[in-house]
């Protein structure tokens, strides 16, 4: 379906749930307030109802109490709209609110995309939900103010790799400049996001960095956190967001991978994959039940961890 089918679909409905994937980060939270605006702009109602609060690196967002995620709280509302979500059941919990006779509005850019809504606007070669979102802004004639800017940049900033992976287009700098332009310090952003570490976050990235090895000739490069590693620093499993970049970084490698030993996923292994050029990892985490887009992707498979790593580890090699 078109942009044009979602907009009849906002047009329509006046309460609304704006759900997005577990695991928050910088698109989906970005895009859910900055729907959540544009919805309020058009004299609509909405809640922002997630599996769990963002990670501590998202405090200087201050949006904590605007998600709510008890979901044993009654919410009214007429359409739920599901956000940078390629599959239902990765809004986790927050399926319950899910019922038959409610709208579902899929805005989303992974290619793996599974159509579940009953609307449904998926665009793999958007940089990032906040980019659809932002072309919503102007479908509808909404402007867009500071706060909705903000949004609307965090979510095309994390999703690109600060405008530097292959999703980055002449259109997502023209946003990207467009945003700006409305006050935005892209410096003071940058420094939250990046630059407000703890000694124990950097402690993990010490722990996560000495683990890494390459296979394939070099062409591959994996690492690993274990549950011990974020126990003995007392960190959410969250603060692993990006390390994966540092073995992506490695040169001659194609492909990338991070091993999370979840620390409450009852023996579950998060792997997340990341490649350059023409890899493309959304098929391979395919094999695992996972997805994503081209050169990001993720699953998460069962099992002890170095058993885990063996088996996707030879599963990658043979699909390199």
């Amino acid at each position: 379906m078109s942009i044009e089918k979602t907009i009849e679909a906002i047009r329509k409905f006046n309460k609304y749930i704006i759900v997005s994937h577990i695991g928050p980060e910088g698109d989906s939270i970005g895009s859910q307030f900055a729907f959540k605006i544009l919805l309020e702009k058009l004299g609509k109602k909405a809640v922002v109802v997630n599996d769990a609060k963002p990670p501590s690196q998202y405090d200087f967002l201050d949006v904590n109490d605007d998600i709510i995620t008890n979901v044993n709280k009654k919410i009214d509302y007429e359409a739920i709209a599901v956000l940078d979500c390629p599959v239902i059941k990765r809004i986790g919990k927050v399926e319950r609110y899910i019922k038959k006779d409610k709208a579902i509005i899929n805005v989303d850019h992974h290619i793996s995309n599974s159509e579940f809504g009953s609307v449904n606007w998926v665009e793999p070669y958007m940089s990032s939900c906040g980019e659809m979102v932002y072309n919503l802004y102007k479908a509808l004639k909404v402007p867009i103010n500071y706060r909705s800017a903000f949004f609307l940049y965090l979510a095309i900033v994390m999703d690109t790799g600060s405008f530097a992976y292959e999703n980055t287009s002449p259109d997502t700098h023209a946003i990207a400049s467009e945003l700006i332009k409305k006050g935005l310090r892209p410096d003071h952003i940058f420094q939250a996001i990046y630059e407000s570490k703890t000694l124990s976050e950097v402690n993990l990235l010490k722990e996560a960095l000495s683990t890494i090895k390459t296979a394939e000739g070099g062409k591959l490069a994996y690492m690993h956190v274990s549950k011990s590693m974020l126990k003995s620093l007392k960190l959410p499993e969250e603060t692993t967001e990006g390390l994966i970049n540092y073995a992506r970084s490695i040169r001659g490698t194609k492909a990338a991978i991070i091993f999370l030993e979840k620390p409450s996923g009852r023996g579950n292994i998060d792997i997340s994959f990341r490649s350059k050029g023409e890899v493309d990892v959304d098929k391979i985490a395919s094999l695992f039940g996972g997805g994503g887009h081209k050169n990001a992707s993720g699953c998460v498979v069962k099992g002890k961890l170095k058993d885990v790593m063996k088996h996707v580890l030879k599963t990658v090699a043979r699909n390199l």
